[in-house]
């Protein structure tokens, strides 16, 4: 469904124009008798406005109608019954009245859908990012349910992103430690982000599969504040488990490396200590 929101005119420019359509309108009142209503003609000028960078714009070209028309009023041609003349001003006043009011609930109607049409921007700018994020990125609410995960993350724990929004995260990914023994809430780093507002990171811990099976993190928990109150945690995490596996057999490699040239190193001493024997 498409909206419509009309373009911004610059201030310098908003102004000439404002001041030509003024002088314009003030022109034609002057030139007809004071019988006629030509201070409606003011509308313009209000609905101008709605073209003006600055919502304040309304209320002064209100302002500025109201002062013209009754000026024109000083000074056109006289004409007409007066009760007639004072009647059709005060008619042009409540239709330039009228006017404001109808496009101060116009520009709140711009105001909003230019609102939405940003936050759906950004929502969409930001879904893109966590659907094409190689870490795992998921957001927990005050009560430590899932509020929202991406993909990557959902692939790593072997859930869809249904079977856990708004299901406690904890108790379906994080309930034990890497040897088995149970892992309560309240000493889980993931829930303290919400608990104290500090971000902690963690690299020596597991998430748990939905199969049961586990693997090795590194995570970072970062508190979640919505007009200074905490209102959640987002949490990125990264399987490392291949990184520390690497890390294993290069220790494992340098460890034997090690015995084998000690072992070499005695072997040819003990060689040496033959020979002088000999």
């Amino acid at each position: 469904m498409k909206f419509l929101i009309l373009p911004k005119f610059n201030k310098n420019l908003y102004f000439m124009v404002s001041g030509i359509l003024t002088a314009s309108i003030f022109l034609l009142d002057l030139s007809l008798e004071l019988g006629v209503a030509g201070g409606v003609a003011y509308i313009v000028l209000v609905l101008f406005s709605l073209w003006g960078d600055k919502r304040s714009y309304i209320f002064w070209a209100g302002v500025t109608g109201t002062i013209f028309t009754w000026l024109g009023y000083l000074f056109s041609p006289p004409g007409g019954e007066n009760w007639k003349v004072l009647a059709n001003r005060f008619l042009a006043l409540f239709v330039i009245w009228i006017a404001v009011i109808i496009c101060r609930s116009f520009q709140k109607s711009q105001d909003t859908i230019r609102a939405n049409a940003i936050r759906l921007s950004n929502e969409s700018r930001i879904r893109a990012i966590l659907n094409n994020a190689g870490e795992g990125i998921y957001g927990l609410d005050m009560e430590g349910n899932t509020s929202f995960i991406n993909p990557a993350a959902a692939q790593m724990l072997g859930y869809s992103a249904e079977e856990l929004i708004g299901k406690p995260q904890h108790a379906l990914i994080h309930h034990s430690r890497k040897d088995g023994t149970p892992y309560p809430r309240n000493e889980c780093h993931i829930y303290a982000a919400f608990r104290d507002g500090t971000i902690h990171r963690e690299t020596n811990e597991v998430f748990w599969r939905k199969d049961g099976s586990s693997f090795s993190v590194e995570y970072v928990s970062m508190p979640i504040r919505e007009n200074g109150k905490l209102v959640g945690a987002v949490v990125t995490f990264r399987d490392t488990t291949a990184e520390k596996r690497e890390k294993y057999r290069n220790i494992l490699r340098y460890n034997l490396t090690k015995v084998l040239a000690e072992a070499q190193t005695a072997d040819e001493i003990g060689r040496a200590s033959c020979r002088e024997r000999v």
